[in-house]
């Protein structure tokens, strides 16, 4: 807006999908204090009323790795606080990539993998996977750490995905 010379509301849209990348519903915020206070108070809380097919609370007693459902947000939701509180409070899977994800895994980790596509097109890749923790000396939650290897003329890159969705493969 500022580069076009427009004076215009600010605003920030948080569109929320479902896991075919249909939209479910949004939010539209005046300035706000960012994705994890949006999630907290306006997303999560709508989720949980409106997700359907969630476990009920005996299949989440029996299975501690199951969840309600998964949220999957960019490196703004990164906060170890926020993934164990949504997991420790709710049962609630996230992933989202990882800020700063260390040093490179050697190349010999990573095994080729294919997958379909929500669109029904299959995806090659190479992925790799290690559990970590996700946080700091006193706080912070158990995660599994995957990481997928781009091949490039210029070199070779890393993405970091880190997750409490402890039951997908």
């Amino acid at each position: 807006v500022a580069s076009h010379r427009l004076c215009l509301r600010g605003v920030t849209d948080y569109w929320v999908n479902d896991r075919e990348g249909m939209p479910f519903f949004y939010v539209d915020r005046p300035v706000d204090d960012g994705l994890l206070a949006v999630l907290r108070t306006q997303i999560v809380p709508r989720l949980l009323l409106d997700v359907p097919r969630q476990p009920s609370a005996d299949e989440l007693k029996a299975n501690e790795r199951l969840h309600r459902f998964r949220l999957v947000f960019d490196r703004a939701g990164c906060s170890f606080r926020f993934v164990a509180e949504m997991w420790t409070v709710w049962r609630i899977a996230c992933m989202t990539y990882l800020k700063s994800p260390g040093p490179e895994w050697p190349e010999s980790e990573f095994c080729p993998v294919t997958t379909d596509t929500a669109d029904g097109q299959s995806l090659d890749m190479e992925l790799a996977e290690r559990g970590i923790w996700f946080g700091n000396d006193k706080e912070g939650i158990w995660c599994r750490e995957f990481r997928r290897l781009r091949r490039g003329r210029h070199g070779n890159h890393q993405t970091a995905i880190v997750s409490t969705d402890y039951t997908c493969s």
